[in-house]
């Protein structure tokens, strides 16, 4: 099977997205819906199993269902961006959510429409700087600051080097 990758904002890299619980999962979160994003756009539909799937999580596990949704709502707190053009405008900076729309329907099918919200990716998208990622390789992950370290290894590793090898 072909590996999922995405092409990651280097300030998400950074840890951008607040996140008190200091939780991996938020981290892995915003890698499966950066994919989904790359995919089909700033909306879109996924069923639970297939975000578990994503994240490497158990398909059928109701604690998983829990902590998604946990994680969901850290990714709707807001974050800052500044300097970048969004409608034909300067914009000095904008302070908005990763998410702006999670909705759970209860059709029994469990499915969830999110929507990224559109300010925050015009930004991310006018910023240079992308780190690709392997979603299968972050999900090995087992703590926020591993994975965290692991992105910042593969970000910096293919810069130039001023001290030579």
């Amino acid at each position: 099977m072909k590996s999922k990758k995405i092409d990651k904002h280097d300030s998400l890299t950074d840890g951008f997205i607040p996140n008190p619980t200091r939780s991996v999962l938020p981290d892995k979160l915003i890698n499966a819906f950066m994919h989904k994003y790359e995919e089909e756009g700033i909306a879109f539909t996924m069923s639970m199993a297939d975000i578990k799937e994503l994240l490497g999580l158990s398909r059928t596990c109701n604690e998983s269902d829990k902590r998604v949704v946990e994680a969901i709502k850290i990714l709707q707190q807001p974050i800052e961006i500044r300097n970048f053009m969004w409608k034909g405008r300067e914009v000095d900076w904008v302070s908005a959510p990763f998410l702006s729309r999670a909705v759970r329907w209860k059709d029994g099918k469990n499915i969830v429409d999110l929507r990224l919200d559109d300010a925050i990716v015009a930004g991310l998208k006018s910023k240079a700087g992308y780190t690709t990622l392997e979603l299968d390789i972050c999900n090995k992950f087992k703590s926020r600051t591993a994975l965290k370290l692991y992105e910042m290894f593969i970000r910096y590793y293919s810069l130039p080097n001023s001290q030579g090898k």
